[in-house]
């Protein structure tokens, strides 16, 4: 985790680097083959997205599974969360960096720390819960005789 002089919480850094992906994959439309969207369901809360190939400036393949499962776990607090969807947007889609990103949005930047924090654990959550849906979704279904495994 990267820990922040003075932060009371700290970035949950394999999130992080799912939401460096997101963006990258994001910026390029969704764009792939991977049967997901082809264009991120946040795209239009940004104008510049189509334009860049990069994420700061660096070309990085993007994982677009991972990046489209993102994408579902932070469109699904959009409603109830808006204040975490505008960080990650402020930061990760218009790398507005923390400073800026809290002055558009009328806060501190310790709040906007806090709430790239909160996203991190929002995410996180949403991601462990699913994991534990497909489980139990493939414990029932062995249960019930279907499905297993091609080496058995």
């Amino acid at each position: 985790m990267q820990q922040r002089q003075g932060a009371t919480m700290a970035r949950i850094s394999w999130v992080v680097k799912r939401l460096e992906n997101w963006a990258l994959w994001a910026s390029r439309g969704g764009a792939g083959s991977g049967g997901y969207a082809k264009q991120s369901v946040l795209a239009d809360w940004v104008s510049d997205l189509w334009e860049r190939g990069s994420y700061n400036s660096v070309a990085i393949p993007a994982f677009e599974e991972e990046a489209a499962e993102t994408d579902l776990a932070i469109t699904s607090f959009k409603e109830t969360r808006p204040h975490l969807v505008r960080a990650l947007l402020a930061l990760y889609i218009q790398e507005l960096g923390v400073q800026e990103a809290a002055r558009r949005d009328g806060c501190a930047a310790s709040t906007m720390h806090a709430r790239l924090d909160q996203a991190d654990m929002a995410i996180a959550m949403w991601l462990n819960d699913r994991a534990d849906e497909r489980l139990r979704l493939r414990d029932a279904l062995k249960a019930k005789g279907i499905g297993g495994s091609f080496t058995t």
